[in-house]
Order: structure tokens, then sequence, then C-alpha cells
């Protein structure tokens, strides 16, 4: 077992006890708490669970696939290439795209979604208008060129990788335009309609969301990546780990999330169960009222950085889950000094079982989430590329996180504790292991 675990993921075999519960092949059962979520609309959502979610509903121009998840790689997009000025990327879209509605997936499309961000100017909508987008210039800037081709072009100073890191976030997502304006309100873009239902070409389409109580996913044959092996995703609200651990025990559910760390202690000597580590981080942020006067001034928000003790906090209560990482990137990017393969955004524990595959079966990719995507890195770039123009990421110090595409940063003057994430299996002669990837929903075995 590495040494830093954000999560656990257990997997618990086929051949248990005939009194257990079981659940169907072809149907993953996640345990997880999930009452951070309030939308599904991805220019609304910027909570965990939600981005998880949005982003299996969901594709984007551009994404980290599992092939290699520390290479950004055109997605919806099938090729990108940016102008001498480094100021305007031209995609084209892969053809014969559709979205879950049977609808195709157009440039308009992408247009679409892009300027109903800027205008509903929602919580992630930061991510977008920092290219310098705004309601009077977006329809300007963000245009299509013909039914496969959009030119997007940012007006700041940024460096085209950092844009196209930005345009994988699920906040970047792209919209069935006509099935979002079927359910437009008083205009706004079928945000209400969004909020409960999915009008995406990702992996899964939204079934049913009841709030703290479920969320389910049936897979979409038509999607662009491998057909995924898991043909439905069911969430299941239960809040406490303990009752998470009881029913993975008792094989009622396939994935516990949210596993503690004396959890994972606790079942690392059976010997059904294989412990896995991956490491992931996280921001966490201090909010400090600066209408109160002493908490105005830099130096005592400087001075509660060092009053407490994250070396502490990772030696005991999160021993084995948190350890303290002191860098401006996250370990893992491309300039870290010990580079580790890392996600920007933490997996809670996990735990799922293994399942058998059909010996005919292709592997398809792990359910995608905002958390597996890695750091902002140098994008992969096309041979009609020019040079990368370098540019630093934003800088730290401000008491809330400046880009998403940045998430994984410590945008806090603190000593950010850096999670990780870990997976147990629980192991059954000839049967293949299950694998939940950082940050993914487990839905799809990985070779």
């Amino acid at each position: 077992m590495k040494k830093l675990l954000a999560g656990a993921i257990l997997a618990v075999g086929l051949a248990w006890s005939p009194a257990w519960a079981s659940t169907p092949k072809d149907t993953l059962v996640v345990a997880k708490n999930i009452d951070d979520m309030i939308t599904l609309d991805p220019a609304e959502t910027y909570e965990l669970s939600g981005g998880e979610i949005v982003s299996n509903l969901y594709d984007r121009l551009v994404g980290y696939e599992q092939e290699d998840i520390k290479k950004l790689v055109p997605t919806l997009a099938e090729s990108y290439t940016v102008s001498d000025d480094g100021k305007t990327i031209t995609f084209k879209l892969r053809p014969g795209l559709k979205f879950q509605s049977g609808n195709p997936v157009t440039a308009d499309d992408v247009v679409f979604s892009m300027q109903r961000v800027i205008a509903l100017n929602l919580t992630p909508a930061f991510i977008l208008t920092q290219f310098g987008w705004t309601p009077a210039n977006v329809t300007q800037l963000v245009k299509a060129i013909d039914p496969t081709t959009v030119s997007i072009t940012v007006t700041e100073d940024l460096a085209p990788t950092f844009v196209l890191n930005c345009l994988s976030a699920g906040v970047a997502s792209i919209v069935d335009k006509k099935l979002a304006m079927q359910h437009d309100k008083n205009g706004d873009f079928g945000h209400d309609w969004l909020k409960t239902h999915s009008a995406g070409s990702g992996p899964y389409s939204l079934k049913a969301w009841k709030a703290n109580e479920s969320v389910a996913m049936d897979a979409f044959p038509g999607a662009r990546h491998a057909a995924v092996q898991m043909k439905r995703v069911i969430i299941r609200h239960v809040p406490e780990a303990s009752a998470q651990r009881l029913q993975l025990e008792k094989g009622d559910i396939d994935v516990a999330r949210n596993l503690t760390p004396d959890m994972l202690k606790g079942v690392a000597g059976n010997k059904d169960i294989a412990v896995e580590a991956d490491p992931k981080s996280v921001i966490y942020y201090m909010g400090l009222s600066q209408k109160i006067e002493p908490l105005a001034k830099p130096k005592v928000r400087e001075a509660i950085r060092w009053l407490i003790d994250y070396q502490g906090m990772a030696d005991t209560f999160l021993k084995g889950s948190y350890k303290v990482h002191q860098a401006f990137w996250p370990s893992g990017s491309s300039t870290s000094p010990r580079p580790r393969r890392c996600s920007p955004k933490p997996a809670t524990p996990t735990a799922s079982r293994c399942r058998s595959t059909p010996a005919t079966a292709h592997p398809s990719p792990t359910l995608r989430s905002r958390s597996s995507r890695p750091s902002p890195r140098p994008a992969s770039r096309r041979a009609s590329s020019p040079p990368n123009r370098s540019r630093s990421s934003p800088s730290t110090g401000r008491a809330t996180p400046r880009s998403s595409c940045s998430t994984g940063t410590p945008t806090i003057s603190t000593r950010t504790p850096t999670p990780t994430s870990s997976a147990a299996t629980r192991t059954t002669p000839t049967l293949p292991r299950r694998r939940a990837w950082p940050g993914a929903i487990p839905g799809t075995s990985r070779s």
C-alpha cells in the first residue's frame, strides 16, 4: 500500500456466501455521500459529486483519456491548430458524432455551449470569462466556421496550453443546443431543465436524480469512445462511511466511496482485499471574513497559515490519506521536482468489487470525472501548431480558486496536504480485478 491514501476502492468478489446480496453483472452500484450536489447543468456544476457525473454525461473539445491521463488530446475535436499569435484556436470536430438525443454534434452546438456559459454567468463561468469573454463580445470570439469547424479567440495574454486545459473543464462541456432550447424558459437556455436532465454526448445519459437519495445513469451506445461494459451506474446517497462498509461487505453495493483511514487499516489484513493507491490533489481553503479588521490584514492571514500543524494532521487523524505538499504545482505536473501521476481533484474513499467480463469484451474507458484530469501541463500539440509560448500558471495566494484548469494547485497561502486515492480489491480465483481510478466513477474495467 502506498503511504498516502485519499480514498479506498474495495472490490468484493462474486463468490461470496449465498446469504449475501448481489448486484446485476451489467450494473455498478456505488455508495457515496452526494449531498453536495445542487445541479447537473455543466454551466453551473462546480461541486465534486456533480462534477464527476457531468464528466460522464458530456464530452468536451479536448480532454485526458484513459490511454494516457497525462496527455491532453482532442476528444470531440478531431484536431486543432493555433494561430501564429497564439490567440485563436481552430477546432475540427470528429465526423458522425451524435448526442444522446440522436441529434448530430455540430459547430453550432459548441458555439451555443460556450456562449450560454457566459450569458448565464454562474459559478464556474470564470474559467471561460478569464479568456476575456463577455456577453458583449463572445459572439465575435467564438464562431462556427462551418458545421464541423469552430474558431475560439482569447483577448487575454494566455498560453494556448492554458486555454486548452481550461477547455477540458466540465464547464466547457458541449450541450445539445436543439434539445436544450426545447426546454428554454424566459431565455435561460434550458438551464432549469438541465439541472435534472442531460443533453450530452458522453458515455452515459442521466436516467434519474433524486436529491439526497440516488443518481442513475444509463450507458449511451453511440458514445465517441469504446463502449462501456457497465450498462447502468447507480449512485446511492449513503453519508455514513460505516454504512458504506457494511453494505460493501454484504454485497449490496459494488463501490464505497467514503471509507475512512481507520477503515482502510481495518481491512488491510483481509487476504481477500488488495489495496491500490494513486496520488491525487485537492484544494481546501479557509475563508476569512474581511469585515473583521484583524482578519483583513495579510500578516494575520499569514500567521494563521503557520499556526496550522499540517504535518501533525497528516501524521495523526489523516494518516495514510494525506501528505503535506509544499509546492505551487501539484506533484505529477511537468514542473514538479518529484514527478508522480496526479489528478487535480480528490476521490473520496472508494471501494469496489470484482466483476467477471466477457472474454470478447473490449477495454472500455473508465468513467471520467473532473477529478480524473491531470494538473495543467503543456498540452499535446499538432504538427501544425507553433512552438509553445510559455506562460506561468496563475499565482497562488488567493482565498478562492483562480481557475479549475489549474485545480490541484493550492490557491491559498497555507501548506495544503495533498490527498491520494487508494483502491482495495477483493480477489476471487479466476476473476479479473476491477480497478477504480482516482476521481472516476469506477464503472468499467481497465486493462
